[in-house]
């Protein structure tokens, strides 16, 4: 078995190391969570829970375009994706989206569980991996620790808002919110035990930062409803952290990305959300049944699979692939 070998190095653009830059990172978004909390408990009109679907709204458009850079990270040892490697890679994102179309097609719960559950594990290795990274180590992660940092937006923030999440699931499919009620309560339920027993773990190692971490999420998700939850995780959490963390190889792989690079891959980005926006809106209004029979809320629980599948896929399999040739220290 051949030995673990360092990722490629990253160029002179680099000012910091990484684990520097990820430590600061942790500290804005931790920062950015903490202010929202705040006014939330501070401002007597938004104490009752109201959501602010506007923030949702400026996180999707701000944070979406953090999956370009996904794409052309190092999955190989020899930068971005092209040829073969690059029409496996889709050919897996499409085969991600049929399964949840397919599912979707059989009963509409069984779709969106299935989206909210990827969320989650996305959401969760993400920052997982990040904490590991943050101290120099390779990307790797356990069940605990994903459902630690991805349950608590996923489940944990359904459950204490049910009649939020009602409304909310209701413009997909009439009783949905229902039907879900019962696997949420039990997928929140093992988040708030691997919340304890990460948090528990971590400060017997003294991983104070960590625990924080996964503390002020919990604390985001019961104070802030869903939805405005959503557009402070997403933002100033999620997307900036990926930033980050994926750009920061990105620009050290043998194909450099640049500074500017990066500009052109998030407007085009930020424009595509925005035509693909108005495209489903459209199918949305318009007599979708007449297409394989989906309705409305089906078309948007495919969408939703269309935008996170891959994004999820590229993550994962980077991730697996830099763990895999990097030195455990």
């Amino acid at each position: 078995m051949s030995a673990a070998v360092p990722v490629p190095a990253r160029g002179p653009s680099s000012q910091r190391p990484l684990p520097v830059l990820l430590g600061q990172v942790t500290w804005l978004s931790l920062a950015v969570v903490t202010l929202a909390v705040a006014v939330y408990l501070a401002v007597p009109t938004l104490r009752g829970g109201h959501d602010l679907p506007e923030l949702a709204v400026l996180a999707l458009l701000f944070g979406t375009p953090h999956g370009t850079v996904d794409h052309l990270l190092p999955q190989s040892g020899e930068g971005p994706l092209h040829g073969r490697a690059l029409v496996r890679t889709v050919g897996l994102h499409l085969a991600g989206v049929a399964v949840i179309t397919a599912a979707t097609l059989v009963m509409p719960v069984i779709g969106l569980g299935l989206v909210i559950a990827v969320s989650a594990v996305h959401f969760g290795s993400s920052d997982a991996a990040l904490a590991r990274e943050r101290r120099g180590l390779p990307p790797r992660w356990g069940t605990v620790a994903v459902l630690a940092y991805g349950g608590p937006l996923a489940f944990v923030s359904f459950a204490r808002w049910p009649e939020h999440v009602r409304r909310l699931f209701e413009v997909i499919s009439p009783g949905l919110a229902r039907e879900l009620r019962g696997p949420i309560l039990v997928a929140a339920a093992a988040t708030l035990v691997a919340v304890c027993l990460f948090v528990v773990g971590a400060v017997r190692r003294r991983q104070w930062l960590d625990a924080v971490e996964v503390s002020a999420l919990l604390a985001l998700v019961l104070v802030l409803p869903p939805l405005a939850a959503f557009g402070v995780y997403f933002a100033a959490w999620h997307s900036l952290r990926q930033y980050v963390r994926l750009y920061a190889d990105a620009r050290g792989t043998p194909s450099p990305f640049t500074a500017a690079d990066l500009v052109r891959t998030m407007a085009v980005a930020t424009a595509a959300t925005v035509v693909l926006g108005a495209v489903a809106v459209v199918l949305l209004r318009a007599k979708s049944e007449a297409l394989l029979h989906f309705g409305p809320g089906d078309w948007l629980i495919v969408l939703l699979a269309a935008v996170i599948v891959p994004h999820t896929i590229a993550v994962l399999r980077y991730d697996r692939w830099k763990a895999a040739h990097t030195s455990d220290i």
